[in-house]
């Protein structure tokens, strides 16, 4: 196994006993190499520095958090309140856990966000200094994912305004010195797949860009996705 991913925001449900049965299991069960590249999702208004630790003596490296936006009315409009200071607590109790790479997610094409205002969340999170930054797009689909009913659809921006968030933070995360990888991916100069593209290693799975040969993708789990 070269890649090992526990998603969903999984590993804030778990206890750790549960945690540790269940990557003793993985061991029992695949040839998990000590240089495995093992990443782990957490949400950041849940994870806790026992938690971290944990997670890091299992043997996870790469830790993602997601943020989503920094703005108060966005979040407030999306349920989901994580202030500055609580993402620059949880990302220095990752880096003291031993943590090699800190990912921290946002999205564009929330209710209420503005240019001015996510002008503002970019520069928060590039003072934040994170190894990597992902950014995606918010899908407005409720008849699919029934907690989307909460949010008022009158308040999404529309399409030149997403376009224009999207442009900004390429702009933004180039001047911080972030190298683009793909599609709205952003990474240190020094990070693998900034080197791994000149090289012609990059690829892109289910997980996302790695430079790691192309494997089989297994998932497990309720909802879990494969490659193969």
């Amino acid at each position: 196994v070269l890649q090992l991913h526990l998603g969903g925001g999984t590993a804030n449900e778990l206890s750790d006993a549960q945690l540790a049965t269940l990557v003793d299991a993985l061991q029992a069960a695949w040839r998990l190499p000590s240089d495995a590249e093992m990443s782990v999702e957490c949400d950041p208004r849940r994870v806790t520095r026992q938690h971290l630790e944990m997670l890091r003596g299992l043997g996870f490296r790469h830790v993602s958090f997601g943020v989503a936006d920094l703005d108060d009315a966005v979040q407030a409009a999306i349920g989901r309140r994580n202030s500055p200071a609580l993402i620059d607590d949880v990302c220095a109790a990752a880096r003291e856990a031993g943590f090699e790479r800190i990912q921290l997610e946002v999205l564009i094409g929330l209710p209420h966000q503005s240019a001015a205002s996510w002008r503002s969340t970019l520069d928060r999170l590039i003072a934040m200094a994170p190894d990597r930054v992902a950014l995606s797009c918010y899908q407005h689909r409720p008849d699919q994912a029934p907690a989307q009913h909460a949010i008022d659809s009158t308040a999404l921006p529309d399409g030149p305004l997403c376009a224009e968030l999207r442009s900004m933070t390429a702009t933004a995360m180039l001047s911080a010195g972030y190298a683009p990888i793909g599609a709205g991916q952003f990474v240190l100069d020094d990070d693998e797949l900034a080197m791994a593209r000149p090289e012609g290693r990059l690829r892109r799975n289910l997980i996302g860009y790695t430079a790691t040969p192309a494997v089989p993708v297994l998932g497990l789990g309720a909802g879990a996705v494969g490659e193969i």
